[in-house]
């Protein structure tokens, strides 16, 4: 396996690896059996309806993490980019099979790792506690993106839903104007709401002065 220098520093600066030694993340990776993969767009990262042992890590690219019902209807849980691990949930179960689609967007590097072998009680793995130390915060912020996407849902009109998103997205960004990770379709799926009907609101909250935007690009006004 070889990894760039960028991708390295990436690495060495991630929270996963956050109590892994200093010089030590080779031999934790090899402790995971790291190994990495590229997909091109439309690509799905992982088999679906099988159990995970591998969580990944992005070394490039955007992923959409989504689920489709019965009918085929599409449901956005969220977006992950560089830097991002996705899987992590369903690597940590032993028997859940992976019921979510991690879907590229773009080209997508990533980097493989065995975690759920190598946090078994009975594994050799030397770096065990500093890695749960680690994933621990990961699993609590994947538990609060969701619990995030859930109050935007359940907002009662679509104006609402949007209105919670992006105040959300100018928080995390620190800033009134900012670019968000979906396009129409995307966050239309990830509010669970018709895009049409999105569109409608969007102009409508344009005419009010709540808001400017073209394509994915916001900035939020203050009331006049």
């Amino acid at each position: 396996m070889e990894l760039s220098p960028a991708q390295i520093t990436l690495l060495a600066r991630h929270p996963l690896f956050s109590a892994i030694p200093n010089g030590h993340l080779t031999d934790a990776l090899k402790c995971l059996n790291a190994s990495c993969q590229t997909f091109s767009p439309e690509e799905v990262l992982f088999p679906v309806h099988e159990p995970l042992t591998r969580l990944g890590i992005l070394l490039s690219g955007d992923v959409l993490l989504e689920r489709e019902d019965f009918w085929g209807a599409r449901l956005i849980l969220g977006h992950a980019g560089r830097g991002r691990i996705i899987g992590e949930v369903y690597a940590c179960l032993r028997h859940e099979p992976m019921d979510v689609w991690a879907v590229a967007t773009t080209p997508v590097t990533v980097l493989f790792l065995d975690i759920h072998n190598s946090l078994d009680p009975r594994s050799h793995c030397p770096y065990t506690a500093a890695l749960l130390s680690g994933l621990v915060p990961l699993l609590a912020q994947k538990t609060l993106a969701l619990s995030r996407r859930v109050e935007h849902a359940s907002k009662h009109s679509i104006r609402q839903k949007v209105l919670s998103y992006l105040s959300q997205q100018a928080d995390i960004q620190n800033s009134d104007t900012f670019d968000i990770p979906l396009n129409r379709q995307e966050l239309a799926d990830y509010l669970g709401v018709d895009r049409s009907a999105l569109s409608t609101a969007l102009s409508k909250m344009k005419k009010d002065k709540l808001i400017t935007c073209r394509k994915n690009h916001f900035t939020l006004l203050e009331p006049q």
